[in-house]
């Protein structure tokens, strides 16, 4: 793609979401997201099956009865561009972006109503019901084996691209990640009411430095052989993650959500040979009571202050309810 920190931005968006197939440059033997081994990824696919399902689906009785024409590629862009910017900065109402500054000075967007044209509201609200991400007239495999069928292809091409346009740094994280929603869903997850970020469908996540790197939805379906070694799903899926990495001997911190002494020993002999590292309940994860740490309270904390008590294969010294691990 010949990218590089002068590139105008348009042009590394053209990399992450080509425009068309000639725009996309990878192989179909390396990323064949629909899996017929000859489509290729790019925005223009997603024009064509939004169409489709308004052809398919019909307008009579549908407020756009009369009002329908056919998408560009351009308008696609320009309204996954817009709803991009929403993410960033959220209006109330969607629509509200595609009025004027002078006609909505807080809400109003003079970029996008100058680019978007002054019907963009009614357009927007049906490409909204119209948009697919998916080949309309494909059959659906069964739920357990594929649940977000309707983004298959692009998770699997952000899956590869997004590793392309990133070299992992030696250390980096593991996390989970939440795509917020307000529909009803089997897959929505309650984070609870003391998380900003709401409900919603959670994912685990490999990043570094703030960039995602490799993600995996708890809804999907894991790989077995991490689970008749006795492993969480969890677990399995961050080790397919691991597995992914081009270079052996990453450093993954996690937090005591994710840890545990079996998934340590598995992650250090995977393929990527990954070394994790971070808090550790001391309870259900498999810490060996000759690490254990007594707890001390009143005078004595000053007493086991700078204390270590060390084995084999964990560090850990005085906290109020966690066990700091080492893995070497």
């Amino acid at each position: 793609y010949r990218l590089n920190e002068t590139s105008h931005p348009a042009d590394w968006v053209n990399a992450l979401l080509p425009l068309t197939p000639s725009d996309n440059l990878e192989s179909i033997e390396d990323v064949d997201v629909k899996g017929d081994k000859r489509t290729k990824f790019s925005v223009s696919n997603w024009t064509s099956y939004t169409n489709m399902k308004a052809t398919i689906a019909g307008e009579r009785g549908h407020s756009v009865t009369g009002r329908w024409t056919n998408m560009t590629n351009d308008d696609v862009r320009r309204f996954l561009g817009v709803i991009i910017l929403d993410g960033l900065n959220p209006s109330p109402e969607m629509t509200a972006k595609f009025r004027s500054q002078s006609q909505d000075l807080i809400q109003g967007n003079d970029f996008i109503h100058n680019n978007c044209g002054p019907d963009a509201s009614r357009r927007y609200e049906m490409f909204r019901h119209y948009f697919g991400a998916q080949d309309p007239i494909t059959s659906p495999p069964p739920r357990a084996e594929c649940p977000n069928y309707k983004v298959h292809e692009f998770f699997n091409w952000l899956r590869y691209i997004w590793k392309k346009a990133w070299d992992l740094g030696p250390i980096v994280s593991a996390d989970e990640q939440t795509c917020t929603m307000h529909g009803k869903s089997q897959y929505k997850t309650r984070c609870g009411k003391y998380k900003r970020i709401g409900d919603g469908i959670q994912t685990d996540a490999i990043a570094d430095d703030g960039y995602t790197w490799d993600f995996y939805f708890r809804n999907e379906p894991v790989n077995s052989k991490w689970i008749k070694k006795g492993l969480s799903p969890m677990h399995a899926r961050l080790l397919h993650m691991f597995e992914n990495f081009r270079d052996s001997f990453h450093v993954v911190n996690m937090y005591n959500f994710f840890n545990s002494v079996n998934f340590t020993i598995e992650a250090a002999n995977c393929k990527s040979k990954v070394l994790t590292q971070g808090v550790l309940q001391k309870s259900g994860r498999g810490v060996p009571r000759c690490v254990m740490q007594e707890e001390v309270t009143g005078k004595a904390v000053e007493k086991a202050g700078g204390t270590v008590k060390a084995a084999t294969l964990l560090c850990n010294w005085s906290c109020s309810w966690n066990h700091c691990r080492l893995c070497f």
